[in-house]
Order: structure tokens, then C-alpha cells, then sequence
């Protein structure tokens, strides 16, 4: 057969081609993969020694402070109930329940509560307040029990002591006497967070026990199955010395205070009304207020600016004992009977008496009410300016 040239010219020289890239394909990529192959050079740095290292940052371990994690302890034998930090232990046996934390790993530090019988006890209920006893059964220490001012715990009238120390555990010891219809509860707690062998020096331990034992007293409530209401010592009176507020007045000591800054407080009666209602419950109550003025003003129209559009409002002139005048309005809004004001000082003084329910007036008339306002009285007539 006879084969054309030309076409044989064609084919020869496009083999020839792919030859020649094929073996330069070859070529580049040993070439390239030997490159790659070789090791950086190293980073140049102006001064190594300037450049710090990292410092490693230690993230802290979250911690739960368990003192903040709080139970609810219920004995229908003691018949109480109370919160308490769930680090501490409570045993109950026949008369007694006892909240600690496990010994020896702590110092030891305890709070008991026992029933006991008025007689068991007198010794202490016939302490006057201020007064001291001595334990004259310990002739090793000089143990001295003092009778602190009065409380108010468990809805009810109790008396504090405190004891410099104790026989086996550190001091100062309180203790506090809970009155019901069958006797008392007689509850003593170490009340110190230092450590027995540094009280010299102060050294706190880990466990802030008077906090949680204080706890457990603002929460603890008696449930007798023929609940009696508590009998206070009404001939008893407090004075109180308010600098902030410039003036002093006396008050029944068994009365509790709530104070609101350096400009008002009010004091409430706890044994008026039902000591068992819950919610919205009748209470008698006083408040006194200083209020500084920027200009002389007239008292009148400063009262009548601040109840406008009350048209029932009635003015009358009242003297104390302490010869100190008085500005007596009626016919206000809200739970009170009357407010007194006064101007000294360039202050507006006001003394405000009430007894109610959610904003509705209880008649003035009523036995009880009527001998809470003869108890403001004698409180008004105490009150007097420091200066």
C-alpha cells in the first residue's frame, strides 16, 4: 500500500509534540514537590528579647458558698419549725434539738433549743435587765450571765442573756427565753466566730456561726395547738436618742422599730389585733419624720399645699408637757388618725398616729386601740429637741 507523505509528515511531528510536553510535565512537577519539600527559612525578629512570652491565664474553679444553701428543720414533738444552713446537722432527742456542725473538724459550736419548766429557770427570769448572776457551781471560771434588753422572736416577747464563757465550749454564750402557756424554750448558742485558743487576736474562723444561728432565729416559729397571745411588760419604756433626726422621745420597750434613713421611722404595737392573722392585719402604729425646709414657710399653707384638694382637712392647736407647740391635722388620707407638725430648726417635724387595716381606719373607741393611744400619748409628751 502506498502511505502519502504528507500525512506521514503531519503525523510525525504531532507525536513528536505530545513527547516533548509530556516530558516537561514530568520535569515541573519533580521540580515543584523538591520546593516544597525544602524548610522555611526562620522569622527574623528585631529583638527576640523584647518579646515577651504569653503568661498562661489560670481561670478560677467556681465555688458555691453551701452556707447560702438553706433547709427547713420541722418537729411536731418540740412542735417548731426553722431554716437552717445546710452545712450544719440537726439531732432532736426527747426535749432537745441540737444544730451543729461535726466535730472535731471545726471547732465546736453548737445552738440548743429544749423545753423546760418555768422553775427550772427562774434564777434567770428574775434577772433584771443590765443585772449579772455567777455561777457559783464552777469555781474553775469566772462564768457571769447578763440579762441583755428584750427582743422580739417567734411573734413573741423574749428575754436575751449573754454568758462571757462556757465550761468546754468558747464565749460569749447566748441565750434566749421563749415564754409559751407550758413553760419556756431555752435556746443557747456560742455566739463568737473566733477561734478558742485566738480570741485575744481575733482570728475569724471559716464558718460565720452567728449569722446562721441568727438565721435560725428569724425564722423560727412555735405552732402550739392552743396558741396563747404573749403578755408584755407595759410599764416598761425605752428612751430613744436620734441624733440623726435631732429629737428623743421615750416608747414601749416591747414595740418594734423600722427606720427609714436619717428622715422617718415608725414604731408598731406587736400585740395589737390577732397574733395569728396572716396578710393584710390590723396594726397601731406612730411615725416620726424631720424633713429640712429650704424657706421660712408658713405651717398652715405648707400642710394644705401637700393634701390638696382634701377639703376635710381640720387644724387645732395641741401643747405637750415639754411646752413644745403642735399643729394637729385630721381629715388626711390613709390609716392614721391625726398627724402633728411642727417647724424647728428650719425642719418640718411630723408625729403621725394610726391603727387600720389596708388604708381602712379602726374605731378609736375600741378598748385596745384606745390603750395604744394612751401609750402615744405619753410618748408625745416625752418628745423633746436635742438642741
Amino acid at each position: 500500500m502506498k502511505i502519502d507523505s504528507t500525512w506521514h509528515t503531519y503525523h510525525t511531528v504531532w507525536l513528536s509534540t505530545v513527547i516533548i510536553l509530556f516530558t516537561f510535565g514530568i520535569w515541573w512537577l519533580v521540580d515543584s514537590a523538591a520546593h516544597r519539600m525544602k524548610p522555611l527559612p526562620p522569622i527574623k525578629r528585631r529583638n527576640a528579647s523584647l518579646v515577651p512570652s504569653p503568661t498562661p491565664i489560670e481561670m478560677p474553679t467556681p465555688t458555691v458558698d453551701k452556707r447560702r444553701v438553706w433547709d427547713t428543720y420541722k418537729s411536731d414533738k418540740m412542735q417548731i419549725y426553722f431554716t437552717y444552713p445546710t452545712t450544719f446537722r440537726v439531732d432532736e432527742t426527747a426535749n432537745k434539738i441540737t444544730v451543729l456542725l461535726d466535730y472535731p473538724e471545726r471547732p465546736m459550736r453548737y445552738m440548743y433549743i429544749e423545753k423546760t419548766k418555768n422553775e427550772d429557770i427562774q434564777e434567770f427570769l428574775d434577772l433584771k435587765m443590765g443585772s449579772s448572776l455567777k455561777d457559783e457551781n464552777i469555781k474553775e471560771m469566772n462564768i457571769v450571765t447578763t440579762r441583755l434588753p428584750d427582743d422580739f422572736i417567734a411573734n413573741r416577747n423574749v428575754q436575751v442573756y449573754e454568758t462571757n464563757e462556757g465550761w468546754e465550749t468558747p464565749g460569749p454564750i447566748r441565750t434566749v427565753i421563749i415564754p409559751t402557756n407550758e413553760g419556756a424554750y431555752v435556746i443557747k448558742m456560742n455566739y463568737s466566730n473566733l477561734k478558742p485558743e485566738e480570741q485575744a487576736s481575733s482570728s475569724p474562723l471559716d464558718v460565720d456561726y452567728v449569722s446562721g444561728f441568727n438565721a435560725i432565729l428569724n425564722t423560727l416559729s412555735i405552732f402550739e395547738v392552743n396558741p396563747t397571745k404573749p403578755v408584755y411588760d407595759e410599764t416598761f419604756y425605752k428612751s430613744l436618742n436620734m441624733t440623726a433626726f435631732g429629737f428623743t422621745f421615750d416608747y414601749p420597750g416591747y414595740w418594734y422599730m423600722n427606720i427609714n434613713g436619717d428622715q422617718s421611722l415608725e414604731l408598731y404595737d406587736p400585740s395589737y389585733g390577732n397574733s395569728n392573722c396572716r396578710g393584710d392585719c390590723p396594726v397601731f402604729f406612730m411615725g416620726f419624720s424631720a424633713e429640712p425646709l429650704e424657706n421660712d414657710v408658713d405651717i398652715k399653707t405648707e400642710i394644705q399645699s401637700r393634701y390638696e384638694g382634701y377639703k376635710e382637712l381640720t387644724f387645732e392647736t395641741v401643747t405637750t408637757d415639754k411646752q413644745i407647740t403642735f399643729t394637729k391635722v385630721t381629715g388626711t388620707p390613709g390609716g392614721t388618725y391625726y398627724h402633728l407638725f411642727t417647724i424647728h430648726n428650719n425642719k418640718l417635724y411630723t408625729i403621725s398616729v394610726g391603727a387600720g387595716a389596708n388604708a381602712m381606719l379602726i374605731d378609736p373607741t375600741d378598748p385596745e386601740t384606745k390603750n395604744d393611744l394612751e401609750k402615744f400619748n405619753k410618748s408625745l409628751n416625752s418628745f423633746r429637741f436635742l438642741q
